[in-house]
């Protein structure tokens, strides 16, 4: 077989892409003595394999392998076996701008995307209450005043009510024991006091009536707010927010290939007297 280390550049400006891929590959020879790209196995690093077992025999290598031209070549086969089929599945967070990396799962992406989604949300959260800080400082403040006018009516009330009585417990007081005229002066003095009452009672109606829709207007508010907030919740949500799958291959020029080298696999003679792969269960 040969051994040789690759780097794939994947870029795409749109979704935030600019990952490299590292991947050490295990060709075997054809029956032409090419390296068969298409059948080749991702494995780790073989480095340089070290030293092979005491007695161990070596398989003959092709001819083209004997021949320092053919690596260059064999290098260019695989750059365009690779822009062939070296596309990589990624997942998309339009929301961010964000993609996985190659190979990440999308667990993993998920993850990472929960801390941009935070940050995103304390921007949003931060620009929601500035939007309805105004609102809520107006009908507030409107609410104080109310409050405020609903005791002062109250109290007026009260006061109406206090001296009415004292002008009918006077009224009747001189009717037994003053004259006529001075009982039908306090008489029609009692009945403007009950007359003031009764308009009294009105005002603190409607300062009441106009305190509860100021009170219905707030709830209503901070009702929209938290919906509002939910709904922003929820669409930053790490784990539910929409992902898309994209597909990108890298360009011939974002394909670096390292140096070719021959590698032997081991195999060793089974139990059965027939020769079986040592290097792979």
């Amino acid at each position: 077989r040969v051994a040789v280390s690759v780097k794939l550049h994947y870029v795409q400006a749109a979704s935030g892409v600019d990952s490299w891929r590292t991947l050490s590959l295990l060709a075997p020879f054809g029956d032409a003595g090419e390296p068969m790209w298409d059948e080749a196995l991702e494995a780790a690093d073989p480095g340089s394999g070290g030293e092979p077992a005491e007695g161990a025999g070596f398989a003959e290598l092709p001819a083209s392998a004997l021949r320092d031209r053919s690596y260059a070549g064999w290098a260019t086969d695989l750059k365009s076996h690779l822009y062939e089929t070296g596309a990589v599945e990624l997942l998309r967070c339009g929301e961010l701008k964000l993609a996985s990396e190659p190979g990440e799962s999308e667990g993993d992406f998920r993850a990472r995307l929960a801390h941009a989604l935070h940050e995103r949300r304390d921007e949003q959260l931060e620009k929601l209450r500035d939007r309805h800080a105004g609102k809520l400082r107006t009908i507030e403040e409107r609410l104080r005043r109310a409050e405020d006018r609903v005791e002062r009516e109250r109290s007026q009330l009260s006061q109406r009510k206090l001296d009415t009585a004292v002008s009918i417990g006077a009224s009747v007081l001189s009717a037994v024991f003053g004259g006529r005229r001075g009982a039908a002066g306090r008489a029609g003095t009692a009945a403007r006091s009950a007359g003031r009452v009764f308009s009294e009672r009105g005002d603190v109606a409607r300062a009441g009536d106009n305190l509860e829709a100021l009170r219905e207007q707030h709830a209503a508010l901070v009702k929209e707010l938290e919906a509002e907030v939910a709904k922003l919740a929820a669409s930053l949500d790490a784990q539910s927010v929409a992902l898309e799958r994209i597909s990108l291959t890298p360009r011939k020029s974002d394909i670096a290939v390292g140096d070719i080298r021959l590698a032997w696999e081991p195999w060793r003679k089974g139990a059965d007297g027939l020769p079986a792969p040592a290097w792979r269960a």
